[in-house]
This record gives structure tokens, sequence and C-alpha cells, in this order.
């Protein structure tokens, strides 16, 4: 199903936010662009960051204090996530790995108990993008224009589903795009119902079912859907976007129910 509409512009009224929160807590030690932060599902103190300097950190948020540094990829980590028991990491960056690490086997004051911490490393040979947990024993991860679902045990491909340009908008332009890939930057599952989402490159977002069927094409965004997430309920998905803008879909109607302004610069997170 392609929702037929304007590419970049958008009928809904924009809800502006004005700035009513103050920082409390302010980390610092990441030495370029963070990419992508994320809570433990099972300590809301702790926090994992990941940015194209090559670590992923995790962070005490009520001492405001970082607690470990993982270095073992090699160039920009895009995407960091927990086990759903919160006892791993799963990291993917455009160094073309997919590593996982047991958090359990980190100790305090002791750096090189990171390296340690690996228990698995898949090379997928090119950037990888948005890897998550899909369940205990698999993960799925973007590669280029292709979604794929690996054995955490066996680091071997289990499926795989590849997506076609549904606009012209082509990221990058012909000169550096000139077969129109359409990369898949994000992807983000709800896991009661198994739907998942994919923000890709020619603007749009793509539904798929639990067995990687595509379903919806949503279109809206002007430029690469950079990151996604489902309302704890699943019936909204929050996008960013190159544009600058993020938007709130209604997924009962299909229909973008928020637009918000303000970021002068692509929203990662």
């Amino acid at each position: 199903m392609i929702l037929r509409g304007p590419k970049s512009i958008w009928t809904p009224t924009p809800l502006y936010c004005s700035p009513v929160l103050e920082t409390t807590c302010e980390l610092e030690g990441h030495e370029s662009r963070v990419f992508t932060a994320v809570f433990s599902p099972v300590d809301d103190t702790l926090l994992a960051t990941c940015s194209e300097d090559a670590t992923c950190r995790l962070w005490d948020v009520v001492e405001g204090q970082e607690l470990f540094c993982l270095r073992e990829h090699t160039d920009a980590i895009y995407s960091v996530r927990f086990s759903p028991d919160g006892t791993h990491l799963l990291t993917s960056g455009s160094d073309g790995k997919i590593i996982i690490w047991d958090l359990r086997s980190l100790t305090l004051n002791e750096p090189e108990t990171t390296t340690r911490a690996v228990v698995q490393t898949i090379e997928v040979g090119t950037d990888a993008f948005g890897a998550q947990y899909i369940d205990d024993s698999t993960v799925a991860c973007a590669i280029d224009d292709t979604i794929v679902l690996w054995d955490v045990e066996t680091a071997q491909r289990k499926v795989s589903k590849t997506v076609t340009a549904a606009t012209d908008y082509v990221f990058g332009g012909r000169e550096r795009n000139p077969d129109a890939t359409p990369w898949v930057f994000c992807l983000e599952q709800h896991k009661p119902t198994g739907l998942m989402a994919l923000g890709v490159s020619d603007a749009t977002i793509r539904l798929l079912d639990a067995d990687l069927n595509e379903h919806v094409v949503l279109k809206g965004h002007a430029r690469d859907v950079t990151c996604l997430t489902f309302r704890p309920d699943g019936a909204e998905l929050l996008s960013g976007s190159g544009d600058d803008l993020a938007a709130a879909w209604d997924l009962n109607t299909l229909k973008v129910r928020h637009v918000f302004k303000g970021h002068d610069g692509t929203v990662h997170d």
C-alpha cells in the first residue's frame, strides 16, 4: 500500500514546542557526533551512547559519570541497543561490523575488560545500520538496501529482504548514487505485534510484518528517514529525517498527526 500525497508539503498543522526543561545532566566524553542514545530496559540510570568517534559509552545518569568506553569498532558506530534482559549490548557501524557485548564481563576501573566483553562479531562487509534484537537468538540489521536477520550464535543469515525505491528522490544525487540505491538507514520493531518499520533514504517509511513482507509505504518527508520509534502501544510512529523535521504518524489512519519543526539539521535520534 502506497500513500499518495506531496513529497515535501505537510498538510497537518505543525505542533511547535518551546524550551521548558532545564538541563540536569550533561554527559561529556565523545569526541565527535553522537548518533544514538538508549536507556537500559532494566536500569533507568544506565544510558548507552554511540558515536562517530568509533566508541560506545555507558553512563550513570544520576552521577553524570562515564562508566565504560567500549572500543572494538574501527569507524563510526551508528546504532546501539540493549538486549531485552539488559545483559548485552548490540552495536553496528560503518566498519561493517555488528558486535555483541556481554555487560556482565565489564569491571569498573579495568578498561582492558572491554575487549573481553565481546562475545560475537558479525562481519557484514559494508555499512551496518540500525541493528537491534528481534529476540534472544536473532538480531536484525540494515545493510545497504537489505534487511537481514542474523542468528546470534552462528553469525549466519536466517532471512533477508531487499527494498526497492518508491520515490524519485535519490540520496546523494545521481552522480554519487548512480544506481539510485534506497539505503535503509534505520529500523525499529514493535515487539508485541512483530511489526517492523524501516527508514529509507528515498524519503519513505516502510512497514513490514514479522516475516519481512512489506505492506505499507509512508510518504511525506522530503529527504532520507534517519530514525524511528514506536509508541509503546503501537498506535503511532515517530520519525526523524534529513529534512530537519520530525513527524508523528497515526498507524490506524496511516496519516501524519503532527509535524515538529525547529531543528536546523538532520534529526538522528
